[in-house]
């Protein structure tokens, strides 16, 4: 098995080009947001390709665009090449959203940056073996509450939140951590601004690649009901700080560690990709 890993920086402006956001991305930057990749080649027995962006989404045309450029650089096919956002509120909007449009040369700037790191990593693949651990992190909550006069934003202790932290750890021949992936499930909606932020996914992300070296890609969890739970007195969510950022990734980044250290190696040389499309019971 060969794999290799980049970071490119994608935080605005690009070549002089500013994107959409709910946020003035102009006040100034908390932490660079980074479009982080990892590419998997099993020696005839398949591959994939995995893009991790610090942003808040990625319409489903230009999700398209970038997946079918990267399938012609890599000879991949489009259900071996994942594109994932991080879904940061503090980070640009690439695709419609409420009234943004998010298109733009940002964008294109961003592609740019990504395809090129892609056909460099071509050229560094290096022999590695894959270990899978599980951690944990309490940070996250429910945030829909059911009651009598119907659904309100609140939290729901009692409601569907995975706690758990999977990691896939990545390892050179001598056993050097070159890269991980990791995810967790919970909306990065700490911050919504003022500043340029990945939020609590983008800082565990640096965190995690200062302490280990590497590169740190964030897989989102299915966190469309779960939010972090951080509450004023009376127990509703509270607005947060960039200290309430720092500490849930540390948590994170915790919890990250926790899997690395109770791995397992993933057995098997092939590697097989596809997408399920699942009716949901509503």
């Amino acid at each position: 098995m060969l794999a290799a890993f980049d970071k490119v920086v994608i935080t605005p402006p690009l070549d002089g080009t500013w994107p959409d956001a709910f946020i003035d991305l102009k006040t100034g930057v908390l932490d660079d947001i980074h479009a982080r990749l990892l590419l998997i080649d099993a020696q005839g027995q398949g591959g994939a390709l995995l893009v991790s962006l610090d942003v808040l989404n990625v319409g489903l045309p230009e999700m398209q665009r970038l997946e079918s450029a990267l399938c012609h650089v890599t000879g991949l096919p489009s259900e071996a090449v994942w594109i994932m956002v991080s879904h940061s509120h503090s980070a640009p909007i690439v695709g419609a959203i409420d009234d943004y449009t998010g298109l733009g040369p940002w964008w294109s700037a961003v592609c740019d940056r990504i395809i090129s790191s892609v056909q460099t990593l071509g050229r560094r693949l290096q022999p590695v073996h894959f270990e899978h651990g599980i951690g944990t992190c309490g940070f996250n909550v429910n945030r829909r509450l059911v009651g009598p006069d119907g659904c309100s934003m609140l939290p729901n202790e009692e409601g569907v939140c995975d706690k758990r932290v999977p990691v896939l750890a990545c390892r050179s021949e001598d056993n050097s951590l070159i890269g991980l992936c990791y995810s967790y499930c919970c909306h990065p909606t700490i911050l919504l601004g003022p500043q340029i932020s990945g939020d609590y996914p983008g800082q565990a992300s640096l965190a995690l690649e200062e302490e280990h070296g590497g590169v740190a890609l964030f897989l989102p969890g299915t966190f469309g009901n779960v939010r972090p739970h951080l509450v004023d007195d009376r127990g509703a969510f509270r607005t947060c700080i960039p200290e309430d950022a720092a500490d849930s990734a540390r948590q994170l980044q915790i919890g990250v560690n926790e899997g690395l250290a109770h791995t397992e190696d993933v057995e098997g040389g092939t590697v097989l990709a596809r997408r399920l499309l699942h009716d949901l019971p509503l």
